[in-house]
């Protein structure tokens, strides 16, 4: 596919790419969820020119209230938005909508909304093939299965479970807490983070018969107390990365290449500051440079993005820096394709706000690249090849 072939030709040339990369003719597209809160939109679509550093607001739309995640379908047509509101506004039951994206424009077309499966859908993910979407649930800790048409459409849900467990935060781990479904590039495995029982569990896909092997059910229990949120893949060495929200943690682990079941490394915490113990913190997100040769998490409460230098070899991870995400309340974060910028939504403040990125050290540094955005919560990049 040459989508496909673009991308890998971009991952090679990574260490010597800038600004003169991109063809004449190439658009770059940010995409911004928010809570339905302030005067919010729903998702905003803004236009990213990086040789100018300018940001342009081009459209906004919803579905249903709150489209607080977003992901790409692999072929980079579709955008899928996991919605808070139900498909009747009195129902508990979250919803997820489907937009086709104009490969010219950017702009997004509503192809139809589905009941999610489950209360307070918080994320979701996308097969690497494309056949599937997962969504993660945190009220009802349910996870839900949506076999994908070729035209970017939902079928009717094929599979559900519902976590139960606790753990020992009195307010916050009473009950299980699914926060994110991540399917790892083979297409084998699934790794569900489970804030409310301190748990990663993994399964097994189950293509046949469109969903997971539960008999497959591998638990890792984590720090109690911990509450694992979100979990990216390292892009090329069998290293995996947890933010742990409730303890402000950034937990590492190896994979095995045949099981893919995960083994514990590491731990290091967020809050680095002397100014950090005296405040109210949960950690948000996590995002990888291409390269894989540094991470960056997210706090809320501290308010900044704390920066860790990755040796792939050692299997270890070493604070490098942080700094502000000017702003109040990081929750989402995202990486930059060519590693340049990295992005920050913070809620509370109703921006984004566009860090430069230094290549050799991974240190951020503010720019002047900013857009007024309501309760904006994630940020999805898509770039649009002429």
């Amino acid at each position: 596919m040459k989508l496909n072939r673009i991308a890998a030709v971009l991952f090679l040339l990574y260490p010597f790419m800038g600004k003169g990369l991109f063809a004449q003719g190439t658009q770059e597209i940010l995409y911004i969820g928010t809570f339905s809160e302030r005067g919010s939109e729903g998702i905003y679509v803004i236009s990213f020119d990086r040789r100018s550093n300018e940001l342009e607001k081009i459209q906004s739309l919803t579905q249903k209230d709150s489209p607080s995640y977003l992901e790409f379908h692999p072929n980079g047509s579709f955008l899928y938005a996991a919605n808070r509101q139900g498909i009747k506004r009195s129902s508990d039951e979250g919803s997820v909508s489907g937009y086709k994206i104009d490969q010219k424009s950017g702009k997004l077309k509503p192809i139809h909304t589905k009941a999610s499966g489950g209360i307070s859908p918080c994320h979701l993910s996308v097969d690497p093939f494309g056949e599937f979407l997962y969504i993660s649930h945190y009220a009802s800790s349910h996870v839900s299965m949506f076999p994908i048409k070729k035209n970017g459409r939902l079928r009717k849900q094929s599979f559900s479970m519902q976590l139960q467990g606790s753990s020992i935060h009195p307010q916050r781990q009473s009950s299980a807490h699914t926060h994110s479904v991540i399917p790892d590039p083979s297409g084998r495995f699934v790794y569900i983070s489970d804030l409310g029982t301190d748990k990663i569990l993994q399964f097994e896909m189950d293509r046949k018969n469109k969903g997971l092997k539960l008999s497959t059910a591998v638990s890792t229990a984590v720090l109690p107390g911990s509450g694992p949120r979100h979990f990216q893949l390292h892009p090329h060495a069998p290293l995996a990365f947890s933010v742990e929200e409730l303890n402000s943690t950034l937990a590492v682990y190896e994979i095995d290449s045949r099981s893919g079941r995960l083994n514990f490394l590491d731990r290091e915490a967020m809050l680095v500051s002397e100014e950090a113990s005296a405040l109210e913190n949960t950690a948000a997100d996590l995002a990888i440079s291409p390269d894989g040769r540094f991470v960056y998490a997210s706090n809320r409460g501290l308010d900044n993005i704390v920066i860790y230098a990755v040796d792939a070899s050692k299997k270890q991870i070493q604070y490098v820096g942080q700094i502000k995400s000017a702003g109040e309340h990081p929750r989402g974060i995202a990486m930059d394709s060519l590693g340049e910028f990295l992005f920050v939504t913070n809620r509370d403040s109703d921006n984004l706000v566009i860090f430069k990125r230094d290549l050799d050290t991974g240190l951020l540094s503010p720019t002047t690249m900013e857009v007024q955005v309501p309760a904006a919560v994630v940020i999805k990049q898509m770039v649009l090849y002429p």
